[in-house]
């Protein structure tokens, strides 16, 4: 069986967009509504930030927690509009860009990220906070090199290693250079033993490399049970881990990884695919399990009359 990465580049921040935000003025704290977010109480959190907004309609700390909610709760275009418009009154918002730029790459909407992303730069917005999230959009975009370039520049700016490094070994996925993908994300597991997306994508890069490698194909499945936990919600994880139960021959596991990773993912067509694989497998593994029934058992078809 042959694997294909039907992976797309992922912003990994290591704080929300709230935790970036510039300190709030004295008076403003938002300690509660934090804490709020922090419990993913979402309907509580929009109905106090809906209710902050009617009295500072602009400030870009309501609508980056507004935003933050409204795309928890899977409502991109509500976020965006809560964006765009503090970017509008307070083109000098530096914590706004990032957001909106992370919901349009969500969106597969890879131009109007890279715009954003330009018009923080030109709105002096430096480094540390955008050319991790340019160089995902341009990978998404096919530009390798342009990709690698913002890498770099995140890295001399003193962005997190590990985000940085993790996004670039997802480019070297994409480009099927899984040898320095695996190294480093052997090298961010090395500093952080922690970080289930580096575990997630070690896997992933493992069994593209090595698939007929069994004891390679059973460390890739280790590293996707010990970050299941982490990453219970992510679909991209049942996905590697329904690629490597298909390599073991274990059907029946690979169509529960995949049936997770549709309802997670809200049926991925990669995912479709090779569930429908997996099924067609198990059907045909179950085939050849059945017991041999025996001739005495079965009606001659010269004898069979048919219904009256």
């Amino acid at each position: 069986m042959r694997l294909t990465a039907s992976i797309s580049l992922t912003l990994i921040l290591s704080v929300t967009a709230c935790d970036r935000a510039d300190k709030p003025a004295a008076g403003n704290s938002f300690a509660e509504i934090d804490a709020l977010i922090k419990r993913r109480a979402w309907p509580e959190v929009v109905e106090r930030l809906e209710g902050l907004r009617a009295e500072r309609a602009t400030d870009p700390q309501v609508l980056l927690r507004l935003a933050t909610a409204y795309s928890a709760k899977d409502q991109p275009a509500k976020a965006i509009v809560c964006l765009r418009e503090g970017i509008d009154a307070h083109p000098e918002a530096g914590t706004l860009y990032v957001p909106l730029a992370q919901l349009y790459i969500r969106l597969a909407q890879h131009p109007s990220a890279r715009q954003v992303l330009e018009s923080a730069r030109a709105h002096g917005v430096g480094d540390l906070q955008i050319s991790t999230a340019l160089g995902t959009c341009l990978g998404q975009m096919g530009d390798f090199e342009a990709a690698e370039r913002e890498f770099e520049r995140a890295l001399a700016a003193g962005d997190d290693e590990r985000i940085v490094h993790f996004n670039q070994a997802i480019l070297l996925t994409q480009k099927k250079d899984h040898e320095r993908a695996i190294e480093l994300l052997e090298g961010i597991l090395q500093k952080d033993p922690t970080y289930g997306p580096a575990k997630r994508e070690l896997a992933r890069n493992l069994i593209l490399l090595h698939p007929g490698d069994r004891a390679v194909v059973d460390r890739a499945l280790g590293l996707c049970w010990d970050a299941k936990e982490q990453l219970r919600d992510d679909w991209y994880l049942y996905e590697v881990m329904g690629d490597a139960w298909m390599l073991v021959g274990d059907f029946d596991a690979a169509v529960d990884s995949y049936t997770e990773a549709l309802r997670l993912g809200r049926s991925p067509k990669s995912v479709e695919d090779r569930y429908r694989l997996a099924k067609q497998q198990q059907i045909d593994r179950k085939k050849k399990e059945a017991p041999a029934s025996d001739p005495k058992d079965v009606a001659d078809p010269k004898n069979a009359t048919g219904p009256h």
